[in-house]
């Protein structure tokens, strides 16, 4: 091995013993021996390569650009990139992200609602902490919110004109599994409805019912099947 900094094939011996430590550990022999090798036999090695966390960046291997460490403090990286600190990238958690959208004044009728999330604020505002926290984590970890959030933003209208006769109107039904329903949408399934409404997933079934459209049931429901199959 060359020695840093020389032209000259001098041997580093530091860097050699690391080696020759390297291939012992390969050794399968070494598993065998291992129980019988007293503790302190790796100190001198640990000695020659100091740990440290002081700010310092590694070099892109795809491009040579400095990159940061990812053993450092993401607060040290300011001083790494010589960077301002309000040049530096500010992520929130998902949890805390998720709750931005829910400021803003309420809607007081459905016919108010601009879009889907105007409906969340009502339900954040009307409901307890801890059912608010049941249904607002998803599946207890904000992922799928997120990636249904992500996926309806990938979404784009485009507009056209529609070639529909004034008297007939459009038809938005659909067919499935030979039942008709009157629009491409459903109710995904959610556990314990009662915790959010009074009539529990037997008055979303009769929503559902009334709009003539699919509902998904949970396997965990406030009401019976029996009910919710009534309902509908």
């Amino acid at each position: 091995m060359i020695e840093t900094g020389s032209d000259k094939p001098v041997m580093d011996p530091s860097s050699s013993r690391r080696q020759f430590f390297k291939f012992l550990a390969a050794s399968p022999l070494a598993a065998l021996a291992y129980s019988a090798i007293p503790s302190s036999w790796m100190e001198p090695l640990a000695g020659e390569v100091p740990l440290s966390r002081e700010p310092g960046s590694l070099p892109c291997i795809n491009c040579g650009a400095p990159v940061l460490n990812p053993l450092f403090d993401p607060a040290e990286s300011r001083t790494v990139l010589n960077l301002p600190s309000q040049e530096m990238p500010q992520e929130l958690p998902p949890q805390q992200a998720q709750e931005e959208q829910l400021t803003g004044s309420l809607i007081e009728a459905p016919e108010e609602a601009i879009n889907v999330w105007d409906f969340e604020q009502v339900v954040h505002g009307n409901s307890l902490a801890q059912h608010w926290d049941f249904l607002h984590m998803g599946v207890d970890d904000y992922e799928t919110r997120v990636a249904n959030r992500e996926g309806f933003n990938r979404l784009m209208l485009r507009p056209r004109r529609l070639g529909v006769e004034p008297d007939v109107g459009l038809d938005t039904s659909m067919e499935i599994l030979g039942q008709r329903f009157d629009a491409p949408l459903f109710l995904c399934p959610v556990a314990a409805n009662q915790a959010f409404h009074t009539q529990g997933e037997a008055g979303a079934a009769r929503a559902a019912r009334n709009r003539g459209i699919l509902q998904l049931q949970s396997h965990v429901s406030s009401n019976s099947y029996e009910e919710i199959a009534e309902a509908r």
